[in-house]
């Protein structure tokens, strides 16, 4: 199973090498600080590909400052898949899922800690720019439109399928895909009439696609929750890391991105 890859160092790594510069020599790193850097593996829902990058730099900086230098591989899937693979067996430190239920089935399984819910994302119906399919005028359209939606057992394919019940809908998709962002890159390639995404997906794509309003009074919505993965190196800082989602800096990037805050 193919998850996107991406090892985050970023500057604070730097700083606290300077930091052992100044108050120490090339040999002997400054009081407080460690001499090899702690490495955490993150699974992560793709929906957070933007977001969760800029909450690891604040995370990384304000370690350290307290003499902790960190590097972090960021690994992005669908959380149903990133799930699996952390079941079976792949190194992960810390996994932030974008529905609750799936990381309460690691938390009942053993292999996670408790769960914490760490933000929320709203459903979002979008259509090509000029709406070629009229899904607006009238929402029996998607009946007839290639719909893009993600697979039922993944968070956000979850989330479509209440949608539709909730506007009375029961229509079979061109395609279901295995990650969010699989299904906005469908609708702005035009390549699809329609997708279901989360809000956050919506505001990153501007105006290469069209938001319709649902009209649906009491928004459908999913909660974000991450659990440490148990056995690993590193608990402590895993559960810092966690607690860190939850802290203004990081609510203000997520909801910076679309999402809602705790």
């Amino acid at each position: 199973m193919n998850h996107a890859r991406s090892v985050v160092t970023f500057l604070a790594g730097l700083a606290v090498a300077a930091l052992a510069g100044c108050s120490g020599t090339a040999d002997q790193p400054a009081s407080g600080t460690t001499s090899d850097p702690i490495n955490l593996t993150v699974h992560s829902a793709t929906s957070l590909t933007n977001a969760l990058p800029e909450i690891i730099e604040a995370f990384v900086a304000a370690e350290a400052a307290g003499g902790s230098v960190i590097e972090v591989e960021l690994i992005f899937g669908g959380s149903s898949g990133l799930a699996t693979s952390i079941t079976e067996g792949a190194r992960s430190n810390v996994f932030v899922s974008a529905n609750s239920q799936v990381t309460s089935r690691l938390v009942d399984a053993g292999v996670a800690s408790s769960s914490t819910v760490i933000a929320f994302n709203d459903v979002a119906l979008v259509v090509p720019p000029g709406d070629p399919a009229q899904i607006a005028a009238d929402f029996a359209n998607l009946n007839r439109a290639a719909v893009a939606r993600c697979a039922p057992e993944v968070p956000c394919g979850a989330l479509a399928l209440r949608t539709l019940a909730e506007l009375g809908l029961e229509i079979t998709p061109r395609t279901e895909e295995r990650n969010v962002r699989a299904v906005l890159a469908k609708v702005e390639l035009g390549e699809v009439d329609a997708g279901f995404v989360y809000q956050s997906d919506a505001q990153l794509s501007g105006d290469k696609v069209t938001v319709i309003d649902l009209g649906i009074t009491e928004p459908l919505v999913t909660d974000y929750s991450a659990v440490v993965i148990r056995d690993q190196l590193y608990s402590d800082q895993s559960q810092r890391f966690i607690a860190f989602l939850t802290t203004q800096p990081a609510q203000e990037i997520l909801a910076s991105h679309g999402f809602t805050r705790l």
